[in-house]
């Protein structure tokens, strides 16, 4: 696995091209775009 910064600007030429696709491990998507889940605060916690 390559470990390694890339910058934004061989990114956005890389990103330009139609026929070149970048996959990003599940995870590291999901940890950047997910949004922390609460529970209610109404929940009875002791049922």
């Amino acid at each position: 696995m390559l470990r390694s910064t890339i910058s934004a600007d061989i990114l956005d030429t890389i990103n330009k091209e139609d026929d070149i696709k970048i996959a990003y491990p599940t995870q590291t998507v999901d940890i950047l775009h997910s949004t922390k889940r609460v529970p209610p605060e109404n929940i009875d916690k002791n049922p």
